[in-house]
């Protein structure tokens, strides 16, 4: 086959490699770049930190000499020059106490850190190096550095304040002398807290790049290594796919030649472009003839249809000459295949030879004409028959019937008994021979309703009474259960006193004396019910759809104790399909049985 499944499977497994060796390498390199950027954000911290740790001194330093130079000069100017100063070191206080809480504002920071004569430039890396690292224990001896220094800043201004104070009350040169002690215990402080607080940022800048250069050390290494492994995996893994596609192919051919079905493949113009070896035998074909580009074979160009449409297709019927003589049959199945863009490729499928199930439905089709052609054949046979014997049956119940009612003369009270006999006899035979002859018009569709506007209650009686005088001489009882308000029907009067009475026979002929049978009439939404209920004995729920059917009873054989030819519900179930109904029978063996005729809203009259 032009591309065989193990490819796409060991491209993919080689794909998946790739994409996993590419996630490393970016997370690698992600670190790479996260080390290189904080180094770059610490080390321009640092210097920035450095930097403004020069105007910080300038600052203190200025404002601790202008407060000496003022308890001199008493000029106010010294002590506007002081404030003016010692700002510059409250200023970078000021931004060291907002950066140290959770919420940062941003501008306060940056204006803090403007007033301490640090570069705009410069004020980003010296806000974020904090917020990274101010907390840890790289940082952590130069924060506390500075926030000592915070204190002494704020301790100096108002020391200064209160120098001012006792120069503008006169207060005696001791006392003076005494508040400039501080002020001179305060500089000496800063400025030791100064040379510790630049020595401590010094050393900051040393460790990160000590530790940038073995994290970048490290990753490197890693990285070297892991492309080794991963080229080794490769190569391994190229040798595996190899192996295993050698195998997988050997494999395909293999099932391929042997396989029941043959398998074929086609490029975008439809020509085969792979060919089992058993297609040869089943098509009749040259297979190389048509791989070396002969076309399409005779017979295949139903494939054209499907090319066009490029969908897939199931069960494509194709018809081939034996070479033996006769014909084969073949169904194609096929998808289309398409490349990664969305390209047409071709088709790839398989074919089987369908030929004896073709020639079996064949044969089954011909049995179905021939028990059809039997069954109307029975059909006419039973019609022409029952109308035969109708004739000289008639006769016997009329001679039969003259003879038990003394007609002619007095007779024996045996003959009298023997002639009752004959011609209840004669009846049953005439009615089975009646219900016959109806179910074998209906098959044949001669029997056409006569409607006409029909009294249901009317119906309901007059069958009730002819289901009672054939069980004269048993204790058999029929209820009726009749609303008020019951409508007329659009019917075959006949045809439905024919259903109900039928229904109500058999109700009492499968119910032992003493036995009550019920027959109601249902108003529904959709239509009317006539329903037959009795307490007979039932008939098994398997057996309801076989009851359906002519001359079948649910007793059989030897187990039959009640006459009767199983014509009565089949001739029901199709009267009631004539009138557009439905019939149903529901039973519990031991219980008895409901029957129920549905007729549609259409046959009821307003």
């Amino acid at each position: 086959m032009r591309v065989l499944e193990n490819w796409d499977a060991a491209g993919r497994t080689q794909k998946s490699l790739i994409i996993k060796l590419i996630a490393v390498f970016l997370s690698i390199q992600i670190v790479l770049l996260s080390v290189f950027a904080v180094t770059l954000i610490v080390i321009d911290g640092t210097r920035a930190y450095t930097a403004g740790s020069e105007y910080y001194v300038i600052g203190q330093k200025t404002a601790a000499y202008s407060l000496m130079r003022y308890s001199k000069t008493e000029d106010p100017a010294d002590f506007a020059r002081f404030k003016e100063f010692l700002d510059i070191p409250q200023g970078d206080g000021a931004a060291h106490t907002n950066m140290r809480m959770d919420d940062l504002d941003w501008d306060a920071a940056r204006e803090g850190l403007r007033r301490g004569r640090n570069l705009d430039s410069d004020i980003p890396f010296m806000i974020l190096m904090y917020r990274l690292a101010g907390d840890t224990a790289l940082m952590r001896p130069a924060t506390e550095i500075w926030r000592e220094a915070d204190t002494l800043i704020a301790e100096l201004a108002l020391t200064g304040e209160q120098l001012h104070t006792a120069i503008e009350a006169g207060q005696s040169d001791a006392e003076i002398d005494d508040i400039l002690d501080r002020i001179h215990i305060l500089d000496a402080r800063l400025t030791e807290l100064e040379f510790d607080f630049a020595a401590a940022i010094g050393t900051i800048a040393i460790q990160i790049k000590t530790l940038s250069v073995i994290v970048i050390a490290a990753l490197s290494t890693i990285l070297w290594g892991i492309a080794i492994a991963a080229g080794l995996r490769i190569a391994a893994h190229a040798d595996r796919n190899e192996t295993a596609l050698i195998r997988s192919q050997a494999r395909f051919q293999d099932i391929a030649d042997t396989a029941a079905d043959w398998i074929w493949e086609t490029d975008a113009e439809g020509r085969f472009t792979y060919l089992s070896r058993n297609a040869e035998r089943l098509l009749n074909v040259d297979r190389d003839a048509i791989l070396q580009g002969a076309g399409v074979a005779d017979g295949l160009v139903a494939l054209q249809d499907a090319f066009a449409k490029r969908e897939a297709f199931r069960d494509l019927k194709v018809v081939r000459d034996r070479s033996e003589g006769g014909q084969r049959h073949f169904a194609l199945r096929g998808k289309p295949v398409f490349d990664e863009r969305g390209q047409f490729l071709g088709f790839r499928g398989t074919g089987t030879d369908v030929t004896q199930q073709v020639e079996a439905e064949h044969a089954i089709l011909r049995a179905a004409v021939a028990a059809n052609d039997a069954n109307q054949a029975k059909t006419m046979f039973l019609a022409n028959m029952s109308h035969e014997l109708r004739t000289p049956l008639n006769a016997v119940i009329g001679f039969s019937e003259a003879m038990e009612r003394q007609m002619f003369g007095a007779m024996n009270a045996t003959y009298v008994e023997y002639a009752g006999i004959v011609r209840r006899s004669g009846e049953h035979l005439l009615s089975m021979l009646s219900d016959l002859l109806d179910i074998s018009r209906i098959s044949q569709g001669a029997i056409n309703l006569e409607t006409e506007t029909v009294d249901v209650d009317a119906v309901i009686a007059d069958s009730v009474r002819d289901a009672l005088s054939a069980h004269s001489d048993q204790d058999r009882k029929i209820e009726i259960q009749m609303p008020p308000d019951v409508p007329h029907l659009d019917a075959d009067k006949m045809r439905l006193r024919q259903i109900v009475t039928n229904l109500l026979t058999n109700a009492l002929k499968f119910s032992e004396p003493p036995s009550v049978v019920h027959v109601a009439v249902v108003r529904q939404d959709r239509g009317l019910v006539i329903k037959v209920t009795d307490n007979g004995i039932g008939i098994n729920p398997r057996d309801i759809a076989r009851v359906m059917e002519p001359f079948v009873q649910a007793e059989s054989g030897l187990e039959r104790k009640r006459q009767g030819a199983g014509l009565g519900l089949p001739l029901v179930k199709q009267l009631v399909e004539l009138h557009g109904g439905t019939f149903k029978l529901t039973s519990v063996p031991g219980e008895g049985t409901v029957a129920e005729v549905f007729l549609p809203e259409s046959r009821i009259l307003a």
